[in-house]
């Protein structure tokens, strides 16, 4: 199969692996590929051995998430989506049977939220942040708000958060109608930035 069309680097500076969905072989199959630059993976490496570790193994955290879910649930035969909502990323993979049927990366998280009430709301860094995690609340359009500060906060995480759940829609929406699997059958939220009330419904 071929990347680079796929791809914003050049290959010479990425590590690349991939997987046949479900194990699956043939003149036509479908491959999840995994590309990262060989500098990020250096950076990430050179960390272990001032901590006298020496890992014989390197994953993605949405790949790991599967494996995790696919031994702690009772997902057999389903098809799986797991949201991992981020800091300053957040990625969406989709499994059968712990198999990665495809992944995505987006940019967007928990620092977009916090950048934007920094602002709005004429805070610092800090004071963002502990705004986040106090107050951070999701209100649905027919849930009237009486507190005009909640009702701010609210539109602040609406408004950050928008750009990658728009995206999330449409990575979902695209694997439905265009994959041989059809309907996801359950989504799972998680992150740091998952905390968020009401973010499920959103």
């Amino acid at each position: 199969f071929e990347l680079e069309t796929f791809l914003p680097f050049q290959l010479e500076e990425l590590l690349i692996d991939f997987s046949m969905a479900e194990g699956k072989s043939g003149p036509l199959s479908d491959v999840v590929a995994i590309a990262v630059k060989k500098e990020f993976v250096a950076r990430r490496l050179s960390l272990f051995p001032t901590e006298r570790i020496d890992p014989n193994v390197l994953d993605i955290d949405s790949l790991v998430l599967g494996n995790a879910l696919a031994i702690t649930n009772d997902t057999e035969d389903q098809i799986v989506a797991v949201l991992d909502l981020g800091h300053k990323k957040s990625g969406l993979a989709i499994f059968r049977n712990g198999q990665p049927l495809a992944m995505r990366t987006f940019l967007g998280g928990g620092k977009a939220v916090t950048d934007l009430l920094r602002v709005d709301l004429d805070l610092t860094f800090q004071q963002a942040e502990q705004v986040k995690h106090k107050y951070s609340t999701i209100r649905a359009a027919a849930d009237p708000v009486k507190d005009k500060q909640q009702e701010k906060i609210s539109r602040c995480i609406t408004t950050a958060l928008e750009p990658m759940v728009l995206e999330v829609h449409r990575t979902l929406h695209n694997f439905e109608t265009s994959s041989q699997y059809g309907k996801i059958d359950r989504l799972y939220i998680c992150g740091g930035t998952s905390l968020i009330r009401g973010i499920d419904s959103y």
